[in-house]
């Protein structure tokens, strides 16, 4: 995804809700490439080759013991690679035991609310895993953008590989916190998050 020009038009400092504009360093053959806050220069955001990392280093990089019990089960537990890697390998699917529709149904009657509200411009795919909503979102070709956002990097980097399996070459991937979501006012035009607010430890926010 060419990202050189998404900062103005959809993205904010998730600190600050100030504009972001992108700026990139080339130090021999090192391309070190980020966001940054247009009024806060201290504020960075990396960007990575499968996602745009923006989150709040210092609330993503708080110790265990200063999480409460929620935020520990909720955030660090689909931050651990094995998990991320059999979420769509059985972990996922087994949701149907507990009264979930299955993926085809979410996405069919997520995917009816929207066209009927005409919200077929951006769509954010929230706490996407490792995408298999983005994917169908993306293929179905009703959205002019779709946006894959989760807080887990092994679970952003699942979907990135397996919408390139899928013949998606260039997914919209971002790392962001629900609470704290890196985004201008009404810059969307819908979200979806499937089986995911009970992982939202500061629903509130």
């Amino acid at each position: 995804f060419d990202s050189s020009n998404v900062a103005g038009d959809v993205y904010a400092c998730p600190q600050s809700l100030t504009p972001l504009r992108k700026k990139t360093r080339v130090y021999g053959k090192i391309v070190d490439s980020f966001f940054i806050s247009t009024q806060f220069s201290n504020n960075k955001y990396r960007l990575f080759p499968e996602y745009y990392d923006l989150t709040i280093k210092s609330e993503v990089d708080r110790p265990l013991w200063d999480l409460s019990s929620s935020e520990r089960v909720g955030q660090k537990f689909f931050q651990i690679p094995f998990i991320s890697f059999i979420y769509e390998r059985g972990y996922r699917q087994n949701f149907q035991n507990f009264g979930f529709p299955g993926v085809e149904k979410e996405f069919e009657e997520a995917d009816k609310l929207f066209t009927s509200l005409n919200a077929t411009g951006i769509v954010m795919d929230l706490s996407c895993a490792s995408g298999f909503m983005t994917r169908k979102y993306i293929k179905s070709n009703r959205y002019s953008r779709v946006i894959g956002a989760d807080l887990s990097p092994s679970m952003l980097k699942e979907s990135y590989e397996n919408c390139l399996k899928e013949g998606i070459s260039s997914p919209e991937l971002i790392r962001c916190d629900s609470a704290k979501l890196p985004l201008k006012n009404n810059a969307i035009d819908a979200i979806h998050a499937g089986a995911a607010m009970h992982c939202w430890p500061r629903l509130n926010e």
